[in-house]
């Protein structure tokens, strides 16, 4: 059995200050307190350390949520700038945002009345020079 020199003495030492504080017949009662008080010292710990790991959990999963929120916001504002764009660039024609759906029944309407691709038709008119 190795044991180290160092824990040893230290033991010694505190057998001597124990055994200057309280009588002998007393010692076993106090060391049966002492190992008591060291077990509930090694529960509290593993309890500290299972909330640890529960609040590292909790961390990573709100890291990920933080995460999630922010590309959800860059994507609206994606979204939100192409339709800023395009509000600003209908009204350039007099076309209110209100009124996109009587823009959508228009080429809708040349889809279905007409042999014509909406888009090609789309694409013609971006060609023309309009004239105020």
């Amino acid at each position: 059995m190795d044991i180290n020199p160092e824990i040893l003495k230290d033991a010694l030492l505190e057998f001597v200050q124990i055994s200057q504080k309280l009588p002998f017949s007393e010692i076993p009662s106090y060391l049966q307190q002492s190992m008591e008080e060291i077990e509930q010292l090694e529960n509290k710990k593993k309890k500290l350390k299972e909330e640890i790991e529960d609040l590292e959990r909790e961390k990573l999963a709100t890291e990920e949520k933080t995460r999630s929120c922010l590309k959800d916001a860059s994507t609206t504002l994606f979204h939100l700038d192409i339709f800023l764009k395009i509000k600003n660039k209908l009204e350039i024609f007099g076309i209110p945002v209100e009124d996109t759906d009587k823009f959508a029944r228009c080429v809708q309407g040349i889809k279905n009345y007409s042999k014509y691709d909406p888009f090609k038709v789309i694409e013609k008119f971006s060609e023309v020079n309009i004239r105020d």
